[in-house]
């Protein structure tokens, strides 16, 4: 029942508000996708080791795992803060 409200409210929208609307979806959406990206380097760094893993750092310069599996965490902590900031600063905007 409440996404039939939704969509009644968002019948109404103006086309400039949809610009912010997409651009809160392409935040959101890369926070996703690289948090995801991540995620799995870290799995495959932890679980297959460094001949398997992916990452530039690991399989050119021969970096050592663990430093790498802190850093690519903290980059998702700071990916998503960031995106969390930036959807709390877009709901607000309108472009009326």
């Amino acid at each position: 029942m409440k996404g039939w409200l939704v969509a009644e409210s968002l019948k109404d929208t103006p086309p400039g508000q949809w610009i912010v609307y997409g651009f809160m979806l392409t935040a959101l959406t890369y926070a996703l996708l690289r948090t995801a990206g991540n995620l799995r380097e870290i799995y495959r760094l932890r679980r297959l080791g460094t001949r398997r893993a992916r990452h530039y750092a690991v399989r050119v310069w021969g970096a050592s795992p663990v430093p790498l599996q802190l850093v690519l965490a903290a980059e998702c902590l700071v990916t998503d803060a960031l995106c969390a900031l930036m959807l709390l600063a877009l709901c607000d905007v309108t472009l009326w």
